[in-house]
């Protein structure tokens, strides 16, 4: 008998700096960008502390086109999506990186530069999101998504 197990991760935080978006060969698109989250608390002399812990994040065809064109220093994100572990040789010492590869974004606060406003972590109005083309939560096209064609449908078929 086999025993279940998980791997999903779910961080909010701020981007430390600007997305780096590559295109590859066969026309697929690959965006990262680095990811801060914070923990704050008081300490015995009652002292506020903060630790800042930096995340790579990485995502793939229209997640990475919408966070590659939206996404800049600063902004407030929620990415979710799996650990993975990759390893490479640097001159004969073997090197790793643990990434988040990023399933869906949802970007949390607005951006002066393409209107998009949110309040306390909302979605922008979908007016706004409709005359900007965009939909608020974006997924990987492989997951099945709430948001499809502009207009929210169920996951299941309603009854009539």
């Amino acid at each position: 008998m086999s025993e279940a197990s998980l791997n999903e991760v779910t961080l909010i935080g701020r981007l430390g700096k600007d997305p780096e978006m590559k295109r590859g060969e066969n026309g697929s698109t690959r965006t990262a960008f680095s990811l801060a989250t914070n923990e704050v608390w008081k300490d015995r002399n009652g002292e506020q502390r903060e630790h800042v812990e930096w995340h790579r994040v990485v995502c793939w065809g229209n997640v990475a086109e919408s966070c590659g064109t939206y996404l800049r220093q600063g902004r407030r994100v929620w990415a979710r999506g799996r650990l993975r572990t990759r390893k490479w040789d640097d001159a004969g010492t073997d090197r790793y990186i643990t990434e988040v590869h990023a399933m869906s974004v949802i970007f949390l606060d607005g951006s002066k530069e393409t209107g998009q406003t949110a309040d306390d972590g909302q979605h922008a109005e979908p007016r706004k999101q409709a005359r900007l083309g965009f939909k608020g939560v974006v997924e990987h096209p492989n997951r099945r998504s709430r948001v499809h064609g502009g207009s929210e449908q169920s996951r299941f078929p309603r009854r009539r």
